[in-house]
């Protein structure tokens, strides 16, 4: 069931479709809006179930891929918990995230 969207497309590549090209269009656009719905939904959940044990891998994801709600709720966490700044993966966060975390606006 997983592989369906896939299996469609590859039978409409593989088999001489009239208007393949609108089909595989389609389904390219679904799957790609699928993970971008994924993405939030992943991101959401992170962001009301952070913890200490995590804030490192949270504060990496937030800025790798540019999400303004993380970015926020880890600020928040980074206010909460000053006492991250003293882990060695703080130390190893770019500059522009730690400057990033320590403006506040909560």
């Amino acid at each position: 069931m997983v592989y369906m969207p896939m299996l469609l497309i590859l039978s409409a590549w593989g088999f001489n479709i009239q208007n393949s090209a609108n089909i595989v269009n389609i389904f390219v656009t679904l799957l790609s809006i699928h993970g971008t719905f994924d993405m939030d939904s992943v991101e959401s959940w992170i962001a009301d179930y952070l913890n200490f044990e995590d804030f490192g891998a949270a504060v990496e994801h937030a800025w790798k891929h540019s999400s303004e709600k993380l970015q926020k709720r880890c600020r928040a966490f980074f206010y909460e918990n000053p006492r991250f700044a003293l882990t060695e993966e703080y130390l190893q966060l770019p500059e522009d995230v730690i400057r990033s975390l320590s403006n506040c606006d909560v």
